[in-house]
């Protein structure tokens, strides 16, 4: 072999190398999210509803909206299970999906699929799963007044058993700790955030792996943006006309969060925007202030001052997966003037100082 090819030949090498080390980190790091998500889910196995999120109080991970509902159960392999119940009218949006123990969506309904609002779904599935139930609310006031346990969960049949409700200090117990169990994972896992092929000063929407063992919504759409310098950002837009049950849209919210825990320090949703809104994101009102908030005018969600991994996301949740959805398809991240290419006049835009 001649110089040249002992070069060419070690070049390869080395490219191999890079690539078999990446795919195994990764077969680790997934096989290592599977393992502590199966250990959480057979902590709760034969509980009916242990644990809820109701954020900010209860289980603020995942990027939680503060206006949704969220309710989890979870149960072993190769077991068959009954659910069933009505589906609340007091409800812009309701959904039940199942996620294996990476985190990844088995199966997903939402309300459309039982046009009387009564369902009954069976399921088994061979490794451990969980199942997360959305309620959506048409209100403000309800959202409020929500008990922590509604009388119109779903009841679980396992093998005739019908399981008991968990009562609301062990729920409150087990959320609270599941929070800090998740702040730690989603802390260490290093989920890919990359988002240098992108201007980030606009909302874009991020690469899968970005919401990689989130238990991301089958019917939702999220962009983020983060901010400049000064960390203020105006949003400017205009609500859809039609939008909430029985609609193709069913919400729109805006949420400061923490990129790194996941947590959400502040939202707001369409229910309290205006038509045609300006909407603030910063640190304080103060610093809001000074590049144009009028308080008596505009809307503002604040980040967390101990908060270090500041980000902005907008969700949308659709029943027609046309549009937006066909870009999550994707495996990098999608610039924002393709999104507004597709939003037109719904996209928000984004001023950061």
């Amino acid at each position: 072999m001649n110089i040249f090819e002992i070069i060419h030949l070690s070049f390869t090498l080395f490219l191999l190398f890079i690539i078999f080390g990446y795919l195994f980190y990764k077969n680790i790091k997934n096989k290592c999210i599977e393992l502590i998500l199966h250990t959480i889910y057979k902590q709760h196995f034969f509980k009916l509803w242990p644990i809820s999120s109701m954020a900010p109080h209860l289980l603020n991970v995942a990027f939680p909206d503060f206006s949704v509902k969220y309710f989890i159960m979870s149960f072993p392999s190769n077991q068959s299970i009954n659910i069933k119940g009505n589906i609340p009218n007091y409800l812009n949006y309701w959904a039940i999906t199942f996620y294996d123990k990476s985190g990844s969506i088995i199966k997903h309904w939402n309300d459309t699929d039982f046009p009387d609002f009564k369902y009954s779904i069976t399921i088994n599935h061979y490794t451990s799963f969980c199942i997360i139930v959305r309620y959506y609310f048409k209100s403000i006031n309800t959202i409020n007044s929500f008990n922590l346990l509604p009388n119109d969960l779903p009841l679980i049949t396992h093998n005739k058993y019908i399981y008991s409700l968990t009562n609301s200090n062990n729920i409150i117990k087990n959320s609270n700790s599941l929070q800090k169990l998740f702040y730690k994972l989603y802390s260490n896992i290093h989920i890919n955030y990359n988002f240098n092929d992108v201007y980030i000063h606009q909302f874009f929407l991020p690469n899968p792996t970005a919401v990689q063992c989130l238990f991301p919504n089958f019917d939702g759409i999220y962009l983020i943006a983060l901010p400049s310098f000064n960390n203020v950002i105006k949003i400017q837009g205009i609500i859809p006309h039609s939008i909430g049950f029985p609609h193709n849209i069913r919400f729109i919210g805006f949420m400061a969060s923490n990129l790194k825990t996941t947590a959400t320090d502040s939202s707001i949703s369409f229910l309290q925007l205006n038509f045609s809104y300006k909407l603030y994101v910063s640190y304080s009102v103060h610093d809001a202030i000074k590049y144009g908030y009028n308080p008596l005018t505009d809307h503002i969600i604040l980040w967390n001052t101990s908060n270090l991994f500041h980000v902005l996301i907008y969700r949308q949740i659709q029943i027609d997966h046309s549009g937006l959805f066909q870009l999550k398809k994707a495996t990098s991240n999608i610039d924002g003037h393709i999104i507004q290419h597709i939003m037109k006049d719904y996209y928000p835009t984004i001023t950061c100082y």
